[in-house]
């Protein structure tokens, strides 16, 4: 691209030479598409990354909002508005928009416009006051096929809505993919004990939370794509979304932040499971030393819109419109030639009971045990020092 000094470097135009233009501008954009060649990713701009800081929890709740086709036929946004309230009243929640926020952004595509409850400007107006109760607890959004520049239903409206609707909510988005950076504290007294810190081979940046109570604050790494690809079953689905998701994080920028959870949509398909993957594990000098297996979970997300004309004419394998609430823990386990290793635990229960405007007993359950406590909130601002949990680190 051409930089301020270009017009230091004007020709004369080969067609006209009354015509001076800037000679420079082309090898600025010969330098730019070398250094993004030269990356490890198809696209530096493929993949951005936010971190949520936390010190005070041990379980964080992560929340991804994937289709929830505002406005769109099958779709409706009073149950969208329960799981939203859900969010805001747990302490140590944090939201993803995962894309199609919206269901139609103009008026052709394969989605029959005379179907939808709502025109494209209503639904964004919608979508904006639903979710904006949990702005500050959304850590990024990634644009969907329906409302994404890119996205098939959506290219003729030269709009990102998406974008829009992040913005509008302070979001930060990235068009294609996302990972999001979740501190969780974990507890090492018991291991400390028994083996000394010089053993357990845990990073500085780790080793440097360490407080007098024996907790380290560690980082879960979710990969986050709307998600797209054939596939033959819903187990098939979850497949699909792991080979997609593990492609794209490993020719990201970011493969030095190992990944325990990949998150799709799309397929509305409320599926999931563990994949195992096998990670070579090295010493200072960058030496493999040895090898282990970890698992990865995938979840390939329902969406909040049940059947319509389209997904019944294609007879879509959809789930019932929910939204999925996902607890990570972090587990430290110690591995005499790895060091101190810390295992990701999952558990995922649906916010909302099937077909009903009711919160699922599991998330009353959860509400009941980690219900918003005001006081907790005034003292994470305090030890964060920030009036938001969420620090967007770097957008590529």
């Amino acid at each position: 691209m051409a930089n301020r000094d270009s017009i230091k470097n004007l020709v004369r135009s080969k067609n006209n030479r009354n015509i001076l233009v800037d000679n420079n501008h082309k090898k600025k954009e010969l330098q730019e598409a070398f250094r993004r060649a030269s990356s490890n990713a198809f696209d530096p701009e493929s993949t951005g990354y936010a971190k949520a800081l936390n010190k005070v929890f041990s379980h964080m709740l992560l929340v991804p909002f994937f289709d929830p086709h505002v406005g769109g036929e099958g779709a409706d946004v009073s149950r969208l508005a329960i799981a939203v309230d859900f969010v805001k009243n747990i302490n140590n929640s944090v939201a993803i928009l995962g894309g199609d926020i919206i269901d139609n952004a103009n008026i052709v595509g394969a989605t029959n416009p005379n179907f939808t409850k709502l025109n494209p400007n209503q639904s964004i107006k919608v979508a904006v006051d639903v979710l904006n109760p949990i702005k500050h607890k959304i850590g990024l959004g990634v644009g969907g096929n329906h409302g994404a520049i890119t996205g098939g239903r959506n290219r003729a409206s030269g709009v990102d809505i998406e974008e829009q609707i992040s913005e509008r909510l302070g979001v930060p988005y990235f068009l294609y993919n996302g990972i999001l950076d979740v501190e969780i504290k974990v507890n090492i007294k018991n291991i400390i004990k028994k083996i000394p810190l010089t053993k357990l081979n845990i990073p500085k940046e780790i080793l440097n939370t360490l407080d007098k109570d024996g907790n380290i604050i560690v980082s879960s790494y979710s990969y986050v794509s709307h998600g797209n690809g054939p596939f033959a079953s819903r187990p098939g689905i979850v497949d699909v979304a792991y080979r997609i998701g593990m492609n794209g994080y490993q020719n990201s920028d970011f493969t030095n932040k190992p990944i325990d959870i990949i998150l799709s949509g799309d397929k509305h398909a409320g599926v999931s499971g563990n994949v195992a993957v096998k990670e070579q594990l090295l010493d200072d000098e960058g030496k493999v030393i040895s090898q282990r297996e970890r698992m990865i979970y995938v979840c390939s997300c329902p969406a909040m819109q049940g059947l319509n004309a389209y997904t019944e004419t294609f007879n879509m394998p959809n789930s019932s419109p929910n939204v999925y609430a996902i607890d990570i823990t972090k587990e430290p386990v110690y591995d005499e030639i790895a060091g101190l290793q810390f295992v990701t635990k999952t558990t995922t229960f649906p916010i909302l009971k099937s077909n009903l405007s009711e919160l699922s007993n599991y998330a009353k359950e959860y509400l009941a045990k980690y219900g918003l406590d005001k006081n907790l909130e005034k003292k994470i601002k305090e030890i964060t020092k920030d009036k938001e949990i969420i620090e967007v680190l770097e957008m590529i």
